[in-house]
């Protein structure tokens, strides 16, 4: 196989992983998102060894996700049953580089005592400010709030806010470090941070967050994918989601209970 066909080959493996995640994850279409699936699976089959190899680990991650019951309901049932292939996702590539690959394919490099610079000091406080502003109007769009059910109980704040936050660390330390690491070992950077992006979106899509957020999801997944590439640190990349899902939070509380949180200026 020449060099110019196995590319060929690699690039239609990840035009069909990201068309499968939006058809099964995103759209739940399993009418035609299996086809894809199957096709996607297929390709590899033309494809170097070491390739193959890889990219079966994010199908298998899409298949898990594809059946998972993924919503915003906080009930103990439901975080099990969707806890379950959240972690099996993760961890699969993970366990699989390290015990049968042998080539450290997944890697977690927090970095929590790394200097933060000033430029992303400041880079934090924009995007918080921003996330801040837009938050409440994108929110309404479509009325997407009414996704989630938060009342003014204490209980029900604390286990939507741990819902949240718990979601958020999957998702950069799945989509960023382990979609993103991994693609990055056979395509370019913006190439593997055009297609994790998708990804990204295609979960939270099916998440709740409808309206304009795709639009705005996609753009926040690329942006994290470009600032841990340059930083190489999950711990900041997180700390930027962490703190959006806080705004995102409290823009969910008020607009579910008015006048409760008296704080935001837009929407």
């Amino acid at each position: 196989m020449t060099s110019e066909l196995a590319k060929r080959n690699e690039y239609i493996s990840l035009v069909l992983l990201c068309a499968s995640a939006v058809l099964l994850v995103a759209l739940e279409n399993f009418m035609f998102g299996p086809v894809v699936f199957v096709a996607g699976l297929a390709s590899l089959l033309y494809s170097p060894l070491q390739f193959r190899k890889n990219m079966v680990l994010i199908y298998w991650a899409i298949a898990l996700l594809s059946i998972a019951p993924i919503n915003t309901s906080t009930e103990p049932s439901h975080a099990v049953l969707l806890g379950i292939p959240m972690a099996v996702a993760l961890f699969t590539p993970l366990l699989v580089g390290k015990y049968i690959y042998k080539n450290n394919l997944v890697r977690f490099p927090f970095n929590f005592r790394r200097k933060w610079a000033r430029k992303e000091i400041l880079y934090y406080l924009l995007i918080v400010f921003i996330a801040y502003l837009i938050m409440p109007i994108i929110l309404q769009t479509g009325d997407t709030y009414l996704n989630w059910n938060i009342t003014s109980s204490p209980r029900s704040m604390v286990e939507s806010f741990v819902g949240l936050n718990t979601v958020a660390i999957w998702e950069e330390i799945f989509f960023v470090s382990v979609v993103f690491g991994i693609l990055r070992r056979h395509f370019t950077l913006l190439q593997a941070n055009l297609a994790q992006a998708v990804l990204f979106t295609s979960f939270l899509y099916n998440m709740g967050f409808v309206g304009w957020c795709p639009l705005f999801i996609y753009i926040f997944a690329l942006s994290q994918g470009f600032l841990y590439a340059r930083t190489n640190s999950l711990a900041y990349v997180l700390a930027i989601h962490l703190s959006i899902d806080v705004i995102l939070h409290l823009v969910l509380v008020e607009l579910h209970n008015p006048g409760l949180v008296p704080i935001f200026i837009t929407g």
